[in-house]
C-alpha cells in the first residue's frame, strides 16, 4: 500500500509540513528583530533585552565615532545610568 492510500497520510504530512513552515518563520522574524541585516551585529532590540537584564544597578554609555564629509559632520552619544 502506498502513503497515499493511507488514511490520515496527507494530513499527517501537511501538519508536520506546516509546523516546519511555522517554526521556520518564527526564526526567521526573530533574526530580523535581533540581527542588523547589513552588518550581522546586534541591533536595538538586543541592546535593549540586555539593558533589561543588567537589574537595577548599572552605569552604560555608548558612543559613535564622528563621521566628516564634505557635506556633513555628525557626532552621536548616549548615556543612561540607574543607580
Amino acid at each position: 500500500m502506498e502513503w497515499g492510500a493511507a488514511p490520515g497520510a496527507h494530513a499527517a504530512f501537511m501538519a508536520a509540513a506546516g509546523l516546519v513552515l511555522i517554526a521556520a518563520l518564527l526564526h526567521e522574524s526573530h533574526r530580523l528583530a535581533f540581527r542588523d541585516q547589513l552588518t550581522g551585529l546586534p541591533g536595538r532590540r538586543a541592546l535593549e533585552e540586555r539593558l533589561r537584564s543588567l537589574g537595577a544597578n548599572y552605569v552604560i554609555a555608548m558612543a559613535t565615532s564622528t563621521i566628516s564629509s564634505p557635506s556633513t559632520t555628525s557626532t552621536a552619544m548616549t548615556s543612561a545610568t540607574r543607580c
